[in-house]
């Protein structure tokens, strides 16, 4: 009995010492026969030195008879799980065991503090570190997240944090830098607890559990996912190591629901079954001069976002643009009388109004159609994307972003909504955001890869001051 599906042995023996051994012990007939492997799923390397994923495990059910019916290798299947969440283990059950798994865990009676899937998209930056792979960035979000809620889920669970929560990524350089993120807040606050928290590759914590894991994806849409795809045992090993909440915090562009591959399995159960965890940092972040403050003001209720969308359609003149980035629709929130009537009046004023969404809906396809449909009708530009979680209202003279969904809101259920909330930026240096937040929808194929120009977005004042420099230095 056992798995061997969770992650193979790190291999450190080559064929010769394995041959040795197998000479010394009498076993050498029963393995090797004219220096090729008679089975080299059972042994750690051929004659040659090339490695093969040799194991007890693979000794044992070579020789064994039993096999439970329909397993796909020999031994007996153990069905039964009860660690983890229905939702979390359903992702195992996809990756590998072709729904054989029978979840028998049953819900919490009390909510945990976390959905049992979760997501958040940090914009990190992934880079090589001594022959390894780290996002800093990342690494600062997470740390940051962990400490600002620590003390609701030591209050909801009633155990020491390090018994709580651990922190799961491929890659080693990341393990350090997430752990000396949690050590340096864990200086600067007092949350001593900080330090205490397992941070370690899949391999490390095979064999662990907790009621939360937080999984450190640090790859980026440049430096691709070969490593996170390469092994679906990694992935399977990974998830399972959670047993209420199992939360993915990391740049989703390299999430694809589409793809079969282990990540693609992942993003499909995280966007379809997952909810967006609030309150993780790590978005796009303004670089301040200090002889150049920007003028900026955060926005938290429903009122005060669809109040901001309002004005940015009401404002805008001909010639100038309105771009809203709202990655989910629904037709309560951008169906409603009040966007639809203001994106007829803008679009009859000469406001380009630009709407960005997601290609792949997890929920009401139907519905996300009839929204584009209305747009549409109304005079928008609707561009559709894979794999977009940003959330920016941007305006001339304006930019907007947080966690808000513009366009998927229902605005007669404000007080019902999720805590969202919006950094707004205002005034010269708004147009540095406005400008990378064009250049990464072009570069995504939005407006035909041509990203429109920064004049569409620079108020009527901005405008003006500059005719009036033109015709001064003329």
């Amino acid at each position: 009995m056992g798995d061997v599906f969770q992650l193979a042995p790190v291999v450190t023996l080559g064929g010769e010492t394995d041959k040795g051994n197998a000479h010394s012990t009498g076993v050498y007939a029963a393995f090797w026969q004219e220096e090729e492997a008679v089975n080299p799923r059972v042994v750690t390397g051929l004659g040659d030195g090339r490695q093969t994923p040799g194991s007890v495990m693979g000794v044992v059910q070579s020789a064994t008879a039993w096999s439970s019916v329909g397993a796909d290798v020999p031994g007996m299947f153990l069905s039964e799980h009860r660690r983890c969440r229905k939702d979390i283990i359903q992702i195992s059950n996809d990756l590998i065991y072709k729904g054989k798994l029978q979840p028998l865990r049953p819900e919490p009676a009390i909510a945990p503090p976390l959905p049992a899937l979760g997501w958040a998209h940090v914009r990190g930056e992934c880079i090589r570190h001594n022959g390894s792979s780290c996002n800093l960035k990342e690494a600062d979000a997470i740390a940051e997240w962990i400490a600002s809620n620590a003390k609701a889920w030591q209050h909801f669970y009633k155990k020491e944090l390090d018994q709580l929560v651990a922190v799961i990524t491929p890659f080693s350089a990341q393990k350090k830098a997430v752990a000396k993120a949690l050590s340096n807040i864990a200086q600067k606050t007092g949350q001593a607890a900080l330090k205490k928290i397992t941070v370690g590759t899949v391999h490390a914590l095979q064999g662990a559990e907790r009621p939360i894991i937080i999984f450190s994806t640090v790859s980026d849409p440049q430096s691709g996912t070969g490593f996170l795809d390469s092994s679906a045992s990694l992935m399977n090993v990974a998830v399972s190591r959670a047993k209420d909440s199992f939360v993915v915090i990391g740049n989703m562009d390299i999430m694809n629901p589409v793809v079969k591959t282990p990540l693609g399995i992942l993003a499909r159960a995280l966007f379809e079954r997952g909810q967006e965890v609030e309150g993780v940092q790590g978005n796009w972040t303004l670089p301040v001069l200090p002889s150049q403050v920007p003028l900026i003001e955060r926005v938290s209720t429903p009122n005060e976002h669809t109040s901001m969308m309002d004005y940015a359609l009401d404002m805008a003149q001909d010639g100038q643009q309105v771009l809203i980035v709202s990655p989910f629709l629904s037709q309560k929130g951008a169906l409603c009388e009040a966007v639809v009537s203001r994106i007829k009046a803008a679009v009859q004023r000469g406001v380009e109004v630009s709407i960005v969404t997601q290609r792949w809906q997890r929920t009401n396809r139907e519905e996300h159609q009839i929204c584009l449909e209305g747009l549409k009708a109304c005079g928008a530009q609707c561009y559709c994307i894979d794999r977009i979680h940003m959330k920016t209202l941007a305006w001339p003279g304006h930019i907007a972003e947080g966690s808000y969904n513009w366009l998927s809101v229902y605005r007669e259920h404000g007080g019902k909504a999720n805590l969202d909330s919006s950094w707004k930026v205002y005034g010269r240096r708004a147009k540095q955001a406005i400008e990378a937040v064009l250049a990464e929808l072009a570069e995504r194929g939005v407006w035909g890869g041509k990203a429109p120009s920064i004049e569409m977005f620079r108020s009527t004042d901005q405008q003006r001051a500059a005719q009036q420099e033109g015709e001064g230095a003329q």
